[in-house]
């Protein structure tokens, strides 16, 4: 069996490095969201995921970088899978909610707009910065330069809706 690969994502302006193709972008404990990646001989991503909606309900799940499509939502969503390159849009909105491309031989980037039930969180992530609005806390704007992350918990939102960046 092959050992997984060691890849850096970028998550805004952060860095979570050594990844083995999985990361949780937000929730701590049971209550993570993890994404998984690997990358075929061909070079595509394979992504395994849930993105949910606002409400708390599965939107898009990929297994493999394809859509399950036993969702009522299918039609609301576009996803493309080119190499090295997912994207996941909201045809309604016109909103980005996955952006994860390879820049780099084992170096990955993450834009987009992740919502996440327990205290009715949102976590936007950009090139510059990641935001969260919570229940408890609105705006929360995490910024810097050259700083790490631990890709196994990116963005913790604790039981009482109280969010940390983990480094």
């Amino acid at each position: 069996m092959e050992e997984a690969k060691d890849y850096n994502v970028k998550f805004g302006p952060f860095l979570a490095e050594n990844c083995k193709g999985v990361f949780n972008l937000v929730g701590r404990g049971f209550s993570k969201q993890p994404f998984r990646f690997r990358e075929a001989e061909n070079g595509k991503i394979l992504m395994n995921c849930l993105l949910f909606d606002e409400e708390g309900n599965t939107a898009v799940k990929l297994h493999n970088s394809n859509p399950i499509y036993s969702l009522k939502t299918k039609e609301e969503y576009e996803i493309t899978n080119e190499k090295g390159h997912i994207i996941i849009a909201n045809k309604t909105t016109d909103e980005i909610w996955l952006d994860f491309k390879k820049i780099g031989d084992r170096d990955f980037r993450l834009y987009g707009m992740f919502y996440y039930k327990k205290c009715n969180a949102k976590v936007v992530i950009t090139d510059e910065y990641i935001t969260v609005n919570t229940s408890r806390r609105k705006n929360i704007k995490l910024t810097g330069t050259g700083k790490f992350v631990n890709c196994l918990h990116v963005v913790g939102i604790l039981p009482d809706c109280t969010v940390t960046l983990v480094m």
